[in-house]
């Protein structure tokens, strides 16, 4: 504790609330609470705490919020009910649930923020449903194509105007393909950012796979090294290091893993990392 938060006699002073009681703060909460609906003062988390809340007659008149995992008076618990992050990330689960006045509102002005990575919240997340697997991959070609069609000038001026459409969509789904808004997740369960992606990585696609200036910053196996073109948004041909980020083919990678040898390009820098080292050692003594 801070100087500040304790009085000349060694007590605590409470910023916010009590010793078992705290009003709620506007926060994202994404872990699912225990489905525990006993009247207690540890679960009360009313806004306006008032003694006679702590009454059994009055008790039996609090709401649950499956938002905060508490009780609340009907003042600030109106039965509102609506979809909460923590169902859908875990269980992939749109029902509307009770939630308090303070909750709804907070859920409903943050629908569209997107600041949700919904994988290290929950490891096992794209396992929840297919849609999210299939949507996960495109979401991971459209970063790596809009890395080339950014730095097109040609896809500027193709009739389609390319660039115009990548831009029309929200930023985060070219930069980032973990992260999410709850407009996004909903989106997903209905199949609509399906159908707004799906189009996208296939104009793009076939505009690098064609265009002089993209192909120029193809990637070669670095296994086999064959004239074949590679790009880091087809999935379903290469194999990526997670340390250098070179690309192989994907039958070339199935032997490397195989033979337990390393990544040419990793052993490449290392060599160089090494030579470096020594040369300035040498500079030095």
């Amino acid at each position: 504790l801070n100087n500040d938060e304790v009085d000349n006699n060694g007590r605590v002073i409470h910023l916010r609330g009590f010793d078992d009681w705290a009003p709620p703060r506007k926060q994202w909460i994404f872990s699912l609470h225990a489905q525990c609906y006993r009247f207690g003062i540890s679960l009360f988390f009313c806004k306006d705490f008032n003694p006679l809340h702590k009454r059994k007659i009055y008790a039996r008149r609090m709401r649950y919020c499956d938002y905060f995992g508490r009780l609340f008076c009907q003042r600030c618990h109106q039965g509102s009910k609506t979809k909460t992050p923590a169902r859908i990330i875990h269980q992939w689960n749109f029902k509307e649930y009770p939630v308090c006045d303070m909750a709804y509102r907070f859920l409903s002005d943050n629908y569209f923020q997107p600041v949700i990575n919904a994988s290290a919240i929950f490891c096992r997340f794209y396992n929840n449903s297919r849609s999210l697997k299939k949507l996960h991959d495109l979401r991971i070609q459209l970063v790596h194509i809009w890395s080339y069609i950014k730095t097109c000038e040609l896809a500027k001026t193709v009739q389609t105007n390319l660039n115009t459409m990548f831009t029309s969509v929200p930023n985060h789904y070219l930069t980032a393909f973990d992260v999410f808004s709850l407009s996004d997740l909903e989106n997903i369960e209905n199949g609509e950012l399906f159908r707004l992606i799906h189009p996208l990585v296939q104009y793009g696609q076939l505009h690098i796979e064609n265009c002089e200036r993209c192909k120029a910053k193809a990637f070669i196996c670095e296994l086999c090294a064959e004239d074949d073109l590679l790009f880091p948004f087809q999935l379903n041909k290469i194999y990526r290091c997670n340390e250098c980020g070179s690309l192989f083919h994907g039958k070339c990678a199935k032997k490397l893993i195989k033979s337990l040898i390393k990544c040419p390009k990793c052993i490449r820098i290392e060599i160089n990392l090494l030579v470096f080292i020594q040369f300035h050692f040498k500079i030095i003594y």
